[in-house]
């Protein structure tokens, strides 16, 4: 059995599983592939390619098995939007087909499929081959992850915030959700290093961080350190009446670590928080436009004394 390829280094909403989707308008060969892969991946199947897309961009596949022969669609045309769009370019396509012939396998090539199976097939070699290719995408994404990551505290680089960012503003822009941001600062770190040291300090950051992924509870919520001693938290399907009651909670949470400074806040290590939600049912802005309205917040709360929440 392909052993369980999920992840947790430390970053919400990227831990993933194996993910297979296959794409046959024939019902039983479908079925038959499924039963094959049951035990390798969460396998999901679509009857067309337009069906296909649809789900690529619903959900995130490593390996399409795409059947050439379709009505509508055909399997090129599908092989050919899969890899002309930016979101989906990574998937690894295998061409399922019964031609054998060389100018198929070409223009799938061509096109940017990866490998293929011909009609009838067989058990054991469907396996290997989209076992081959799940390690793969497993080792590859693995790479992609730890580029990502921060090496002090364990979450989210700026690097991986920018990207998630702008990737989160396109997917509520095309399900008309709405889309939230927190910019958290630590008050008066400079302070806290000076009074107590760089390595004092770096635990400081470690536990904040730790604090501020335990007050979020979904995998599609992303807390990443995006400076110094300041953090990000990407909220997607969050309101702007959700937004003060999530930052409450996150300012509570760090509030609750108890860490003593001297020269801080109420003798205690605290954050001044800035936030901006936007629905895009009836608002378009990019990422940038958010992360500028809710760092103008976080200008505001430290502006009128710091350890406070201010949202527009």
């Amino acid at each position: 059995m392909l052993p369980e390829l999920s992840e947790n280094l430390g970053i919400h909403g990227l831990r993933r599983t194996n993910k297979v989707l296959i794409v046959d308008d024939d019902a039983t060969t479908a079925a038959f592939l499924e039963a094959i892969l049951e035990d390798m991946a969460d396998t999901k199947i679509a009857c067309s390619g337009e069906e296909a897309l649809v789900k690529l961009h619903e959900e995130e596949f490593d390996v399409v098995l795409l059947d050439i022969e379709m009505p509508g669609m055909g399997g090129l045309s599908t092989c050919k939007a899969i890899k002309s769009s930016s979101d989906t370019s990574h998937v690894t396509v295998i061409v399922v087909t019964s031609h054998t012939g060389e100018d198929t396998e070409l223009d799938a090539l061509d096109l940017g499929a990866t490998d293929f199976i011909v009609k009838p097939f067989a058990a054991k070699i469907v396996r290997a081959r989209v076992r081959t290719h799940l390690l793969m995408q497993y080792q590859s994404r693995q790479l992609r992850l730890l580029s990502m990551l921060d090496g002090l505290t364990g979450v989210a680089n700026r690097r991986c915030f920018d990207q998630r960012l702008e990737d989160e503003c396109r997917r509520a822009k095309r399900s008309h959700t709405p889309l939230s941001l927190l910019i958290v600062d630590v008050d008066h770190f400079k302070k806290y290093n000076d009074e107590y040291g760089h390595l004092k300090g770096d635990e400081c950051l470690k536990l904040i961080a730790g604090a501020l992924e335990s007050s979020i509870h979904r995998a599609s919520d992303l807390v990443a350190r995006i400076g110094g001693e300041e953090f990000a938290i990407i909220l997607p399907e969050t309101a702007a009446d959700q937004l003060s009651v999530l930052a409450a909670r996150v300012r509570t949470a760090i509030s609750d670590l108890g860490l003593f400074h001297n020269k801080g806040i109420d003798r205690s290590v605290t954050i001044s928080i800035g936030g901006a939600s936007v629905d895009m049912s009836e608002q378009k802005i990019d990422g940038q436009e958010l992360f500028h309205r809710a760092d103008l917040m976080l200008y505001e709360a430290k502006a009128h004394g710091r350890n406070q929440v201010q949202i527009d």
